[in-house]
């Protein structure tokens, strides 16, 4: 009479949380060295002899060497009173830019110009206020 075949349950899923099923109850797939293998005879013995191989050994190594991609990134804060009163002045000067059917290669030089005089964060060139009318202006006109 065969032996009945293992499969991830619940307990092994806590015990290697870096164990998901694929396929079948009894196929397993290894998340930090994308490794396919099966528990079917052993249960927790084939995870074990898994995490012993030098593939999943490397594969740790590598994980613990290598620096997030989130350090890399400056964390944003919430936005102050001021950046708010920025992005007003930016939709008003895309507005008025639509308004007075000006190009928005004209916003080139006029931001540059707005930065140097009045507010060094204002930032409402060519790619800016397009993005401004397209996704924000637009819709509200659509919408009313």
């Amino acid at each position: 009479m065969p032996k009945r075949k293992c499969s991830l349950n619940v307990s092994l899923e806590a015990k290697y949380p870096f164990i998901r099923q694929i396929n079948t109850p009894s196929e397993v797939r290894c998340e930090k060295c994308c490794t396919e293998f099966s528990v079917s005879h052993s249960g927790a013995g084939n995870i074990e002899q898994h995490s012993k191989s030098e593939k999943h050994k490397n594969a740790n190594r590598a994980a613990f060497s290598s620096s997030s991609v989130l350090n890399f990134f400056k964390k944003l804060d919430k936005p102050t009173s001021k950046d708010i009163d920025i992005d007003m002045v930016e939709s008003v000067w895309a507005y008025h830019t639509i308004h007075e059917n000006q190009s928005f290669r004209y916003n080139d030089c006029a931001s540059k110009l707005i930065q140097s005089c009045f507010e060094p964060k204002f930032s409402c060139a060519r790619a800016n206020s397009e993005a401004i009318v397209v996704n924000v202006l637009k819709p509200t006109a659509m919408n009313d």
